[in-house]
């Protein structure tokens, strides 16, 4: 049975964004097995402890929560880019196993680059570990159609922080500044000046 994952974020103790966590949760656990598994969150979430601080909680489940575990989070550097393409690689659910993208990075950092943003079919889709956010001078873009609905990306979308757009290939030069965007990573937080940090591509 393939597992899957869900990452949080707390601060200070305080998980974030539980609402949108949960959401996704119980759409794939009853999608790929028809069981909604999310009511088990809260309690598995209560027999951690965290410290202050920003901590990474990871729910591992299927049709059932399996294991939760929490380590402290220090931010992933994210300067310079590589564009390559996901080569008809599906991720709509947050798949513990995650080869084909652990493959993009080592090809990312073969190319000397900190991550990888993906594309396909001409569309931007998004960072490795991160859904993608751009600044076109006036507001934060992103894709349309991720690879992934991120649980942040949600969150910014419905406080009308975030527009989503389709993002071509052909339209990354249009924008001045680029952030990633996911549980652990707010808008803004790594912003990096584009399209400078687009160091190499592969279309």
């Amino acid at each position: 049975m393939h597992l899957l994952v869900e990452s949080l974020c707390a601060l200070d103790g305080q998980v974030q964004a539980l609402s949108y966590h949960a959401r996704r949760m119980a759409a794939s656990s009853h999608m790929l097995w028809g069981r909604d598994c999310s009511g088990e969150l809260e309690e598995a979430l209560s027999q951690i402890e965290l410290g202050t601080g920003r901590w990474k909680i990871r729910v591992i489940y299927s049709s059932e929560i399996q294991n939760v575990e929490a380590a402290s989070y220090t931010a992933a550097a994210y300067q310079k880019v590589a564009l390559l393409p996901m080569q008809g690689n599906q991720y709509a659910h947050k798949f513990l196993q995650r080869s084909w993208l652990e493959k993009k990075e080592n090809q990312g950092r073969f190319l000397d680059c900190d991550t990888v943003l993906l594309h396909s079919g001409g569309f931007i889709k998004d960072f490795t570990r991160a859904n993608v956010a751009f600044f076109d001078g006036q507001e934060w873009v992103t894709p349309l159609h991720p690879m992934l609905k991120g649980t942040r990306r949600e969150a910014l979308i419905d406080a009308h922080q975030l527009r989503c757009k389709e993002i071509r290939v052909e339209d990354l030069s249009d924008f001045s500044l680029c952030s990633p965007v996911n549980a652990m990573l707010p808008l803004g937080e790594i912003v990096m000046p584009w399209p400078q940090s687009l160091s190499r591509r592969e279309l």
